[in-house]
Formats: C-alpha cells, structure tokens, sequence
C-alpha cells in the first residue's frame, strides 16, 4: 500500500513539476517577447537541413508579411531586402557559413509593399557539426529606421553649416538658440555663445565639465540625474523642458531638442543638444492664462472665471446646505462721465470701484467685472439674506466718498441687486437673471441703493422683456402712429404749428402710453429707428399740409438724446426733408434743455449744422435742467418751451409766476420765441400774454389727436369763421 502511495505522490510531484516548467518557459517566452518588442529587435533561425525558417513575432513586424504568411526559405527572406542591397546581404551571409570565423553583420535595407525603406541591423551566427559545416543560423533583425534617419538629418545639418561639428561657425555660434555637445559622461565639448549668455557662462570655463551638474549644482542634479540617461538611451528628445539655474542663480526654462551621434558600433559618440529658453514665452502664455479669466481693466476676475467659480460655489452650497449670495453691482449713470470727461477717466473709475469693492468683501468672496460699469459679487457660507444686505451697505458706504478723477471731484453711487441661492436658483443664468432684475429694481427706487430679488421682479423683468420684444415688432407690424397737437397764436387764436406726438397701438393692449414704452425704447436703443419714423412720418403729414392749404405752417418733432449722440442726425434730416419735398422752415426739431446742457460743446456744433440746413430749433421742457446762461447764449436757437410743470399752477403759485416771468424775460432779452405747455384754463393763457409770452399749446386750445380729426376740426372751424 505504501509503495502504491508512494507511486502517486511521485506521479503528482512530476506533473507538478512539469506545469511548473511550463509556466517557467511560457513565463520566459513572454518576457522575451517583450524584450524583442521594446528593444525592437526580432530573432530567427533557418534550419539548413530542411530550409525551413521560424521568425519571431517582432522579426515578422519589421518585415511586414502579408496576414499569416511567414518567411519559410532563404529565397524568401531576400525578395524583401531592397535590390541594391540584396547582393551584399547575401554574399555576407555566405561568407559567415563558409568560414566558421567570419561575422555575419550587416545594414541593409528592405523594400516594403508600399515602396517604403526601413533600415534593418542584421546579425547571425551559427550551428556547426562535426565535419565543420553549418547545419542551423541563428540570428536577429533590427529595425533602426528612425536611428539611421536621425543620423541622416544629423550629417546634412553637419554638411549644411560647413563646420557644426566643431561648433566655431558663425552659424552656431551666432544662433539664438542655445547649441551644445557632450559625451556619455556629461562632459562639455561645445557650447555656443547663445549657451553662454543664457546660462551667464564663460566658455573657457564649462568646456570639459559636467553639463547637468553646472545647470543643476548641488542636490537639484539628483532631482533630474535620470532624465539625462534617459536623453542618452532613447537617442534623442524633442521639447522637452527643464527649468535650469544660471551662474548668478536664476532661474530658466531651456526646452531641449537632442540628437545622439553614434559610432559605427552604434554607440552613442556625442549628444547634441538645442536648447531654446522659453522662460519669457512660458510667461508670456501665464500671462495670457491670466488675461483669459481677467479684466485687462481692472484686474478682477471675468465672467468666464466668476462663472466657474459659481459653478463651484452652487454644488458646494447644494453639498453643505448652506446658502451664498450673487450682487449685481451697477455704477449709476456711468455714461455721463465718459461722454462729459471722455473714455480715460471712465477707465479710471472703474479701477477705483474695483478696489473699493474688493475691500468690502471676505478674502474668500469674489468680485467680477463683466463688462462695461457692471460688477458681480459672489458671497459663499453666509448665514441669510441679512449678510447679503450688510454687504450691499457696506458698499454704498464705500462709494460715499468722492472719486478723483483726473482732477475732477465726483461722487458716483453704485446700485445693487441681490439673489440668493439656492432659493432663488440653482444655476448660473437663473441666478445672473434674477440678480438682474432685482438690480433693475434698484434703479427704480431711484439709485444708490439695494434690492433683494423676489419673485415679482421676474414677472416685471418678463414684462419690460415683452414690451421691449412688442416694440421691436411695432414698426414693422406698422403699430406706431402720430398724434399732433396744434400750438396757437394766443392773442389771435391763429395755428402756427403742431408738435408731432408719438403713440403705439399695441394689437392686444390698445394704445400704451408713452410714458411706458419710451423708456424702453430709450433702454434698449430703440428710440433711435423709432426717432427716424417719427421724423420721417411728421415731415411727411406737414408736406400734405402744405399741399391742402392747412393752417398749419410748421410741425415740431422731439429729438431722443441718442439720435443726437449716433452722429447722423444731420444726415437723417436732410433724407427726410429730401423725400418728402419739404422746405427746412417748416420742420421744428426740440431737444430737451437738460441733454444739451449736458454735451453742451458737442452739442452746440451739431445744432449749428442743424440750423444752416434751414430748420427751427427749440429748447422742450425748459426749466427742469441745469442751464448755464454763458452756453445758452451761444446755442443757436430759435425758441424755448416753458414748461408745463410751471404752468399748471399759474397764475397762483407766486414761483411758478417768477419763474414764467423770468424765462419771458429771459427769451425777449436773446430774442427768442417763447411758447408755454400744458395750457389748459384761460387764467393761464390771460397770465401769459400779460406777460409777453404769446404762443401756448394745450388742452385749452386742442388735445393731441390724429392729422385726419384735427383737419376735421380745422375744417368746421373754417366753416363757422
């Protein structure tokens, strides 16, 4: 029984032993697999007896056989070596089976499919018997395409600059890139001058030392030790970058292209390397990384950084549960400073706002520009919307003191509205929209303060969004018409003209004031094509006028502060006149008191344009602004409106009175016209006309009506008279 035993254990122990050698041989034929891949190096054998060959997977990638056909005779083997070569290659391989001493060894090359070369190195030895002839060769192929292309390239850089190997040219010695050779242990045996200015050497002093450990003395050699083998073993490198220390200590970034030069062995000669420093080109590229999440302006983050980092803040915030803020940050009527002390102190403003933001906030929080005077603030962990709020202060506070502003002292106040997440959204353009709308809401409160965003704001910004979007169709769809209210002689009752008056009938709403809807226009440019219709419709109802023999000798049409500022206002009156063959006198254009005194210089220029054309000029709505007698004096004009906020209350308000007499007296002294607004009872217009004022518009005269039913009232006044 324990011989039988013992039979079985010995027949486990072999099988054991045996599935142990085969993974030891399957375990070795994998690693030389490997080995032949890496290496790029292929093995073969040909058995001379039989003529047969076996190639190894790697010897079969360099020759590229078609799918599944391998190399099974001698004959084979040399119909791909190229033609020129074929010769060579066999007689060497001959002559190493002949003479048991002579070593196969040879470069050819072989002809692909594809008309392609490779360059292959090519050794073999052989199995001998006992009458000394070679029964078995044995030999490997490698692929040293890219070697032989390298030192191809290498020898025609050589050949092209006449004396690179020594590195003396002018060529090498002038170039700006930095060109240096050493051997295998680092030594220097060239440099170039560009080498030397970059790395603030002298070339007597690093010619035979050690390359690496000058650019990296001290511990940092052991830092890169293994990158400069690695140069030396992969037999070249191309933009690789390495940040290096110069003889004064500074630091540079070198990006390296490198070539081996081999000896005919195939061992490594030299390494030449070209070193560009791109130390300025890296900063320049941090620099451009910089301005692509920046405010050139300002230097604060853009909105593709604030948007990033809201994005950040709001997954945060959903992890957390805690709750942060957006403030949208607006600088109220920013565009009087660029337009009244020009672009370059705008510019300066807002780099002061910058700051002055900034210092309102936590380390933590962060500030935006977005563009134009628009900021954004991002407030992250905050307790509720009271932070938000003592923010939003803190900032109205910070905006208290005054601006210096190329010389100029001007306080500007700043409006803000806040939206907090997650609870009034929970992404970016919900909480930008919603941000903005509580804005706008600001604004409404009259400026310089802080709205905090409720769902109403949203159902107001849809609205403004809508009416804007209607408007936009309005002229289009044919929806805008004109109202005119005629302006009286008020001692004669005699029409001497009428205002042109603006009205939208809009398809659901009926007529929408203007009150509403001009704003909007004025807001979202629109007041600019709507100004032109207007122009053009008024001039052409007043040249039908003329045609019908109407009373009415001249029409007024209101002028929009952007119609003057586009610069083609000149232009668009001279096209209206033209096309609709109506002499300049007859068309009145008004501008209101408070827009020239505001451009006044700009302003002065064009009106002077404007009156050589032909037309009459009028001041709207005198009185509201801020005129400056020593510019009045200068604008040529033709006649000043009183207006209406001064009239409704004559003759018994005792200022309303002064006021009124004032500007009589004021318009005799220039000689101008003066006409009063709003005159609606017959103590106004008796108040008026004792004082010299002799022209008036209003309900007490006509309402505002269409050019059909005031030509009917003109009508039967001319029947009845």
């Amino acid at each position: 029984m324990a011989s039988v035993t013992t039979i079985v254990e010995d027949e486990h122990s072999a099988s054991v032993r045996s599935d142990t050698a085969k993974n030891a041989l399957a375990v070795a034929e994998r690693r030389l697999r490997d080995v032949q891949r890496v290496a790029r190096i292929g093995s073969w054998e040909l058995d001379l007896t039989s003529d047969e060959h076996w190639w190894s997977e790697e010897a079969l990638n360099v020759f590229e056989p078609a799918v599944g056909i391998r190399f099974i005779s001698y004959a084979d083997f040399l119909e791909r070596v190229h033609p020129e070569d074929r010769a060579l290659v066999d007689k060497e391989y001959q002559a190493s089976i002949a003479d048991p001493h002579y070593a196969y060894d040879v470069i050819f090359r072989l002809k692909m499919a594809d008309n392609r070369q490779k360059f292959v190195h090519g050794r073999c030895e052989h199995d001998w018997n006992e009458q000394g002839e070679a029964i078995r060769s044995l030999g490997t192929v490698q692929d040293i395409t890219d070697r032989v292309l390298q030192e191809q390239r290498l020898k025609n850089t050589l050949a092209e600059t006449a004396r690179l190997k020594e590195y003396t040219s002018h060529v090498v010695q002038n170039s700006p890139s930095f060109i240096v050779a050493i051997n295998p242990a680092g030594e220097t045996l060239e440099i170039n001058s560009a080498g030397c200015r970059i790395m603030g050497w002298r070339r007597q002093d690093i010619l035979g030392k050690d390359l690496w450990r000058a650019m990296y003395p001290g511990e940092k050699y052991a830092q890169v030790e293994h990158l400069f083998k690695e140069f030396e073993a992969h037999g070249g490198v191309r933009g690789h970058e390495m940040v290096t220390e110069t003889a004064n200590g500074d630091e540079r970034i070198i990006s390296w292209t490198s070539v081996n030069r081999y000896d005919e062995f195939g061992q490594v000669l030299e390494v030449i390397g070209i070193g560009e420093d791109v130390t300025d080109l890296k900063a320049s590229q941090a620099e451009l990384e910089h301005l692509a999440h920046h405010d050139a302006l300002t230097g604060l983050p853009n909105r593709l950084m604030f948007n990033a980092r809201l994005d950040i803040a709001l997954t945060q915030a959903e992890r957390r549960k805690t709750i942060g803020a957006v403030l949208f940050v607006d600088l109220d009527r920013f565009k009087n400073i660029n337009d009244s002390l020009g672009h370059a102190a705008g510019d300066e403003l807002l780099k002061q706002a910058a700051i002055r933001l900034r210092n309102c906030l936590r380390d933590d929080d962060t500030v935006a520009r977005l563009g134009g005077d628009e900021f954004t603030l991002l407030l992250e962990d905050i307790r509720d919307s009271s932070n938000a709020n003592l923010v939003a202060a803190k900032v109205l506070r910070s905006f208290k003191n005054p601006f210096i502003l190329h010389g100029n002292s001007l306080v500007i106040t700043p409006s803000i509205g806040i939206c907090l997440f997650p609870d009034n959204g929970r992404d970016i353009d919900t909480l930008l929209r919603n941000a903005d709308a509580a804005l706008y809401q600001a604004k409404e409160l009259g400026r310089n303060a802080y709205a905090l965003y409720s769902g109403d704001l949203t159902r107001q910004a849809q609205e403004r969004m809508q009416l804007e979007n209607s408007l936009r169709q309005a002229l289009d769809r044919d929806e805008l018409l004109l109202h005119y209210q005629p302006q009286i002689d008020m001692r004669s009752g005699e029409i001497i003209g009428a205002e042109a008056l603006i009205r939208w009938n809009h398809p659901e709403h009926g007529l929408v004031s203007p009150a509403k809807f001009i704003p909007a226009a004025e807001e979202s440019g629109l007041i600019v094509p709507i100004g032109e219709w207007v122009l053009n419709k008024a001039c052409d109802q007043m040249s039908r006028w003329r045609e019908d023999g109407s009373p009415i000798k001249r029409v007024a049409v209101n002028v929009a502060g952007p119609q003057f500022q586009r610069g083609d206002l000149l232009w668009v009156t001279e096209k209206a006149l033209t096309s609709t063959s109506l002499p300049p006198k007859c068309l009145e254009l008004e501008v209101t008191e408070g827009f020239i005194m505001s451009r006044a210089e700009s302003a002065i220029s064009l009106l002077h344009d404007l009156r050589a054309l032909g037309v009459t000029l009028a001041i709207d709505d005198f009185g509201t602004g801020y005129s400056s007698l020593s510019y009045l004096k200068r604008l040529p004009i033709d006649q000043i409106k009183i207006d209406k906020s001064f009239v409704k209350d004559l003759p018994d308000n005792g200022n309303d009175m002064a006021i009124a007499r004032a500007v009589i007296a004021l318009c005799r002294s220039l000689q101008l016209t003066v006409l009063a607004e709003g005159v609606e009872e017959q103590t106004q217009r008796h108040f008026l006309l004792s004082n010299g004022c002799h022209f008036g518009q209003g309900y007490l005269f006509f309402r505002p009506q269409t050019a059909e039913e005031i030509d009917r009232l003109l009508n039967l006044r001319a029947v009845s008279n």
